[in-house]
């Protein structure tokens, strides 16, 4: 039986943790990383620190499903990717629902950012006009969909791994996504 998102949407709504469970604040530092790719060029995998700051928007009913956060990302760019970044920081912002079973908690939405790690590594053949397309094309902004499947929560604390996301970060085409993995988050609910 496929679920739709109007059922999706429900389920998450109906598993919202009760008044007592949920912390209204959370603080997180985590590790990431991420890469650009396009049809026939990729950047540098690229690893980041972040720390990030979330608030529920209610503390009972559907609405403690939901959570609205903002952080910022930073990392020393390769070497080899020096001059395709134009500043080591990415800011973001994040629309979350979330549900929780015991101490297992999904997290799923999207996220809105701007990067200066943007950028594709030089083509070993070059394709006469297309890299500056491409260029062109690419946007430090980028709009993205998150899931966070295995976040487990501590009594205050919480550990969350292999988060995922992506993103389209050319436009009008998504000719350029951006793929995103989370190593290693830790949070403290306050």
């Amino acid at each position: 039986m496929a679920l739709g998102l109007h059922g999706m949407v429900t389920l998450v709504l109906l598993a919202a943790p009760g008044a007592s469970e949920v912390a209204e604040q959370e603080l997180s530092v985590g590790a990431t990383g991420h890469r650009y790719q396009s049809y026939l060029r990729a950047s540098v995998p690229q690893a980041l620190l972040e720390v990030a700051y979330h608030h529920r928007a209610a503390l009972e009913g559907p609405a403690s499903a939901l959570v609205i956060g903002f952080g910022v990302r930073t990392g020393r760019p390769p070497s080899s990717a020096l001059e395709k970044v134009t500043a080591p920081v990415e800011a973001f912002a994040q629309v979350q629902l979330r549900a929780q079973a015991g101490p297992w908690e999904l997290a799923v939405g999207p996220e809105v950012g701007v990067s200066g790690f943007a950028g594709l590594a030089n083509r070993v053949i070059p394709a006469e006009g297309e890299d500056q397309r491409e260029v062109s094309r690419l946007s430090p902004a980028y709009l993205g969909f998150s899931a966070s499947p295995l976040r487990f929560h501590l009594g205050r604390l919480w550990v969350s791994v292999l988060e995922l996301q992506l993103a389209a970060s050319s436009f009008p085409r998504a000719v350029v996504v951006r793929g995103q993995v989370g190593f290693l988050r830790l949070g403290l609910s306050l």
